[in-house]
């Protein structure tokens, strides 16, 4: 679905991790993000391979398994791919989807780029890196 570029903005503004992008990158963002339909019971991310995606799960949900075990459930506003893209290592979990999903989805390359300019959109990240970390070990 195409959509005007106003569209994609708000879109993008509503996702939590987002919001509060500066003028500059979220005009980065909008040029950058791309809106992605996976289908039910697709495995997005495989465990120890690439991720060449960050997503926002916009609609819909997913599992995320690691060494054979279900250890999150996601859905709407949760984030995948993050870890890869911020450890610069293999996938930690394999990630599958539970119902038909949008994403908003970035190249980790040109993510990187937009980073560059934005260190508060990069302590975000590290903020989500770190509770998803926290979350990992509690419940393991």
């Amino acid at each position: 679905m195409s959509r005007s570029k106003d569209e994609k903005e708000r879109r993008i503004a509503a996702i939590p991790l987002f919001a509060a992008a500066g003028r500059k990158t979220m005009k980065h963002l909008v040029e950058a993000v791309e809106e992605v339909h996976i289908p039910s019971g697709t495995t997005m991310i495989h465990e120890g391979g690439f991720p060449g995606d960050f997503s926002v799960i916009v609609e819909g949900g997913a599992t995320v398994e690691a060494n054979g075990e279900q250890v999150a459930t996601l859905g709407p506003s949760d984030v995948v791919g993050e870890l890869a893209f911020l450890a610069r290592a293999p996938a930690s979990a394999t990630v599958t989807t539970t119902a038909d999903c949008e994403l908003l989805s970035i190249r980790h390359s040109r993510l990187e780029q937009i980073l560059e300019g934005d260190p508060d959109f990069v302590r975000q990240l590290a903020e989500i890196l770190a509770r998803r970390l926290l979350e990992r070990n509690r419940a393991g």
